[in-house]
C-alpha cells in the first residue's frame, strides 16, 4: 500500500482520531530540530498532524497537537533524558519507555524512504534497534490492520 492509498483510508475512517495537520513550516523547523523526516511520514504530517488509532497514538505536529504527542517535544525528551540515539525520531511509544522510531540515516543516504524500527530504552548497550517496517506507511497501515481492522 503506498500512502496515497493510505490517506484515503484514514480520511475515510470516523473511528481514527487525528489532527487539523501541520503547516509546512512546522514540518521544516521539525526537521530542523530533530532529522530529516521521510516524505510519508511528512505527507502525514502535512494531512493529520497526529494520529490515534484505539488506545494507540502516532506522534506528529501541528496546533492541535497535545504535548504527549508532540513528535519535536518527545524525541527531544527522549534523547535528553533516556538515551534515544540523534539517528532515531519517535513516533510511538509502548507506555514503557520503549518506541517506535524512524531511522534518520536511511533518509539522510537519500532513499527518502526509511525503516521504522523498535527502540529498547533498556538496551543502551550498542544493539541495534530492530526493524518494524520498511517505511513509515507499511508500519502504520499494519498498526491500523491490527488495531482497528478495515470496516466492511
Amino acid at each position: 500500500m503506498g500512502y496515497v492509498e493510505l490517506r484515503n483510508r484514514l480520511q475515510s475512517r470516523s473511528d481514527i482520531q487525528h489532527g487539523d495537520g501541520a503547516t509546512e513550516s512546522q514540518i521544516v523547523e521539525a526537521s530542523r530540530l530533530i532529522g530529516t523526516l521521510p516524505s510519508d511520514y511528512a505527507n502525514f504530517l502535512q494531512d493529520f498532524g497526529w494520529l490515534m488509532v484505539g488506545p494507540q497514538d502516532v506522534y506528529g505536529l501541528g496546533d492541535d497537537v497535545q504535548p504527549n504527542l508532540n513528535v519535536v517535544r518527545m524525541t527531544q525528551a527522549e534523547r535528553s533524558d533516556a538515551g534515544l540515539p540523534d539517528n532515531l525520531i519517535a513516533i510511538h511509544g509502548d507506555g514503557g519507555g520503549n518506541y517506535a522510531c524512524i531511522d534518520c540515516e536511511a533518509v539522510n543516504i537519500g532513499t527518502r524512504a526509511a525503516a521504522i524500527v523498535f527502540w529498547a530504552h533498556d538496551n543502551l548497550r550498542g544493539r541495534s534497534p530492530s526493524v518494524l517496517a520498511d517505511s513509515f506507511t507499511d508500519w502504520l497501515t499494519a498498526m491500523i490492520d491490527r488495531i482497528a481492522p478495515r470496516q466492511t
